[in-house]
């Protein structure tokens, strides 16, 4: 009977949770949950907003760069400074093509003929209501000493081998006087360092002398693989060809004005479009700038705003993307003796 007694008594204090202390339970374990899967929610959403706009400043960072970089240089042919002492075989083949030296510098507005050649190339894989811009220079700070001075106009150059001069390249051989652009003809020229050149140059050149790569590039906005985005085209030796390249991607727009000295002083006095009748020998400035766009949808505001760039009021189209506008003015510095 004890051990009867005793048994009844533990079962009576054995008691499990009511049906509404489990549904108590239930609910507070799904606000719970529910409020931890909103903040990983948030903080996901706020990690690729924070991330869009992270890559949006560094598009427009990019893209500053490399078109500062390339107008800074524009017309740059070697020490002799003077364009007048250019010797290039390319001009009169292709007036105003990407090769032709006959202007340092061209400028597309809106899309039309580069000016002030009047040239069409790639004109059409141009954006509408974007500007652009072709430069060209010898690289900088590339420059490869001559090692022995040439017999004839026709004769191999000696230069240090490693000088990554591939077949097909365009390069300039200077010095303090002139200046010729030529082809490498042969394909060892980098292993060897004795570079030929398919046709004659305009003076023989001693070891006084230097060569460097020539770059030809014309800038521009166009349709990319996920919107606009900054392009360039570039001659490529392996197809002897031009090439288009996308380069920075999210690049909206792009606003070009050139700054003309009126008065000789090396100083621009105002800063027009390509299209208003630039004086170009007195063009002695750049001044541009980009809208950049995030690649995504960004929060819940729509995007309505017109965005002054570089003077011109681009209207946004109404997405949920979000935008900047970034400008830089380059003195054309190779213009300024």
């Amino acid at each position: 009977m004890k051990h009867s007694n005793c048994r009844s008594t533990l079962l009576s204090f054995q008691k499990g949770f009511s049906l509404i202390e489990l549904m108590i339970s239930l609910v507070i374990s799904l606000i719970l949950i529910a409020g931890t899967a909103s903040i990983l929610v948030n903080n996901s959403s706020a990690y690729r907003s924070n991330d869009d706009l992270s890559r949006l400043q560094e598009n427009l960072r990019i893209a500053s760069q490399i078109l500062t970089r390339d107008l800074r240089m524009a017309g740059y042919f070697g020490c002799a400074d003077n364009m007048e002492e250019l010797a290039n075989p390319f001009e009169v083949s292709a007036p105003g093509s990407l090769l032709d030296t006959t202007n340092a510098y061209e400028g597309s507005e809106s899309g039309g003929n580069w000016q002030p050649s009047d040239n069409s190339d790639v004109t059409a894989d141009i954006l509408a209501n974007t500007d652009a811009v072709t430069v060209r220079f010898l690289v900088g700070g590339a420059g490869l000493d001559v090692q022995t001075s040439m017999s004839t106009v026709t004769q191999d150059i000696s230069i240090p081998a490693g000088n990554n001069l591939v077949q097909g390249a365009i390069a300039g051989i200077f010095d303090c006087e002139t200046t010729d652009i030529f082809q490498v003809a042969n394909a060892d020229a980098s292993a060897t360092g004795t570079v030929a050149h398919g046709t004659a140059l305009a003076k023989i050149y001693s070891d006084e002398a230097s060569i460097a790569p020539a770059s030809f590039v014309r800038y521009f906005i166009g349709d990319g693989a996920n919107g606009p985005s900054l392009f360039r085209q570039v001659f490529d030796p392996t197809t002897n060809g031009t090439v288009t390249q996308e380069l920075v991607e999210g690049i909206e727009n792009m606003q070009i004005l050139w700054g003309v000295d009126n008065d000789g002083d090396k100083r621009p006095d105002t800063y027009i479009s390509a299209d208003a009748g630039v004086n170009w020998p007195a063009v002695v400035s750049i001044r541009y700038a980009l809208l950049g766009r995030t690649l995504n949808d960004y929060g819940d505001a729509w995007d309505n705003s017109t965005y002054n760039v570089n003077g011109t009021d681009v209207v946004a189209p109404g997405d949920r993307r979000v935008r900047r506008v970034l400008s830089n003015t380059i003195l054309l510095r190779n213009f300024q003796s």
